[in-house]
């Protein structure tokens, strides 16, 4: 088992383990002991290295005495098992009085020390064990070190991969399964970005807390950094419901609000992969097991990408099928990076008219990827679902740069009203990020661009979140005007749509395209457009195909109208033309 005991002082009883199928020996080294220690050590004596594995799994020991003429493993084969076992473990072996040359063999190998029989002295004995065990407890420390993460006190990412391959083989020894869990903290970027890096590590440190309480103690954790967290959970074949039970425990945990100071309080949620290690498979060198380890890994990863796409806390197993699309999404994740440094988005424009001029007003964004391998892709709701919010929040930058720089020049050349503006579909990642004030009014200042010129239009369920309604306060103080994209496909708070936090109401196509024909969508159109201008919001309808749609929306009351009947997304070019 790679675990670190840690080791009583030295001023305290040492405890000793020892290794010996003699009882003589026993009792005569238990008398060297008495004489060196008195009553201040404990010794446990059994008579196999298999029996001695047994005791250390479930008691560390300052210190291991080892025969090395055992029946069961004579030589150094005694030796080598116990500290493939227990690496970490202080052993001090013990050879006959022709056996020297093995001694030194043994301290080669790994040994602390080595005391030959027939020339024991009190001298020597505490010598050997006081230094063996010394030196183990500052290896310890430093290896202690060298694997703790600093900010919680859980094994890091080297110590869960030196405990991964390791205890793969020994699984396979000892009949037990194995599962991976890994673990993502889910919005923990905003929480850190919005609050600061002090509540990050002092959500992260009382995230720590609820994992230790909801685990066992024979569970392995440990923080592989940021916000990510893995389980290493043993269990046999009739507990295989083990692993589930974990993952739940975990989850409902995190139910409970974590208080972070200030009377404030979070709800931690968080997603969960899980891969199974059959206990059956898998063999080999060195290099096999740690092949073997990053797979299992790599399973648990793929699954908790999986869970993520899974609104609030979820956990999922990983499987096949699972695995496959998996690979497809991050395949097109890096085409998307690599597509940003290669430059191949481009934004086209779709025109939005007003009703009551007849005449363009308007151009609303869309990027599309102009991939080489792909073709012509709109990768905005793809991007969405797969949850990258540093490359969403990079795109969406550079969108607001060059939209707002085109429009500039369109206004330079005459093209655009003094009343138009560009409106850009901003995605929830992107507007929950606390710097997009900031950032936007560096455009608009750079481009010498007043702020009535641009519109972000928003999804009606993040009017439902309370750190959108601040970002929404903020970007009304600069001036820029907010419109509630497919208005009538989700939930808005009423509270703010009826204040001027809201400029527009956005009816989704669904409703718009089936006007003519389906009485539902009639009156659903009907109360939409109603219950705007009497909130005094200016109504956009998208989705319009037609003439006869046109004029239907228009005769309704609809102040702008969109959709491929006015122009399907252009190039600025094209626009310009």
């Amino acid at each position: 088992m790679d675990q670190l005991c840690e080791l009583d002082e030295l001023d305290n009883p040492i405890s000793i383990l020892y290794v010996e199928d003699s009882t003589d020996d026993i009792l005569f080294i238990e008398i060297y002991l008495k004489k060196v220690f008195g009553a201040q050590f404990t010794l446990v004596a059994v008579h196999s290295v298999g029996e001695a594995k047994r005791v250390l799994y479930q008691k560390c020991f300052d210190l291991v005495l080892l025969d090395l003429s055992l029946p069961d493993a004579g030589g150094l084969m005694g030796l080598q098992s116990l500290l493939v076992s227990f690496p970490y473990q202080a052993i001090v072996v013990i050879t006959g009085m022709d056996d020297v040359r093995l001694g030194l063999q043994a301290v080669k190998l790994g040994a602390q020390d080595y005391l030959t029989k027939g020339h024991y002295t009190s001298d020597t004995v505490l010598r050997v064990i006081r230094y063996a065990v010394e030196r183990n407890r500052i290896a310890t420390q430093l290896m202690k070190m060298a694997h703790q993460d600093p900010l919680t006190g859980l094994h890091n990412r080297s110590g869960f991969m030196n405990h991964l391959k390791t205890i793969l083989p020994q699984s396979q020894r000892r009949n037990y399964n194995i599962a991976l869990l890994y673990i993502d903290l889910d919005n923990f970027k905003i929480i850190n970005d919005t609050l600061g890096h002090e509540v990050g590590d002092h959500y992260l440190r009382s995230i720590s807390k609820i994992f230790k309480a909801s685990t066992r103690a024979s569970d392995f954790l440990a923080r592989l950094g940021g916000d990510e967290f893995t389980f290493i959970i043993q269990f046999d074949e009739h507990n295989s419901e083990e692993p589930l039970t974990v993952a739940q425990n975990v989850i409902k945990a995190l139910e409970h609000p974590i208080k972070i100071g200030d009377g404030q309080s979070i709800r931690g949620a968080c997603s969960i992969g899980i891969a199974l290690w059959d206990h059956s498979v898998g063999s080999g060198t060195a290099a096999d097991w740690q092949n073997h380890s990053l797979e299992l890994i790599n399973r648990a990863d793929t699954a908790m990408y999986q869970a993520k796409q899974v609104n609030g806390s979820s956990y999922q197993f990983y499987d096949e099928a699972l695995a496959h699309k998996a690979t497809e999404k991050q395949a097109f994740l890096r085409g998307l990076r690599n597509a940003q440094q290669q430059g191949e988005f481009q934004l086209f424009y779709q025109p939005i008219y007003c009703s009551r001029k007849s005449k363009l007003i308007a151009t609303e964004v869309m990027m599309r990827w102009l991939s080489q391998e792909r073709g012509t892709l709109d990768p905005g709701s793809a991007l969405n679902q797969l949850g990258d919010h540093e490359l969403i929040i990079s795109l969406g930058n550079w969108i607001i740069y060059e939209s707002c720089g085109q429009f500039r020049r369109w206004l330079d050349d005459g093209l655009m009203e003094p009343e138009s503006w560009v409106s850009l579909d901003i995605s929830p990642a992107h507007f929950l990020n606390p710097a997009l004030a900031d950032q936007i009014y560096k455009v608009l200042h750079e481009h010498q661009l007043p702020t009535h010129h641009l519109r972000l239009e928003l999804a009606e369920s993040i009017l439902m979140k309370e750190a959108a309604i601040k970002q929404l306060r903020q970007l009304k103080e600069v001036g820029i005007s907010i419109a509630i994209d497919h208005f009538g496909t989700g939930y808005s708070s009423m509270r703010y749509l009826k204040t001027n936090a809201v400029d527009s109401l956005i009816i989704d196509r669904s409703y718009v395209q089936n006007y003519l024909h389906n009485r539902e969508s009639q009156s659903s159109t009907r109360a939409m457009v109603r219950f705007g201008q009497t909130l005094g919001k200016s109504i956009v309808a998208e989705g319009i195909d037609s003439e006869a749609l046109a004029a239907a929306l228009s005769e309704l009351g609809c102040d702008y109208l969109q959709g491929a009947y006015f122009g399907t997304p252009a190039s600025a070019e094209q626009i310009g033309n």
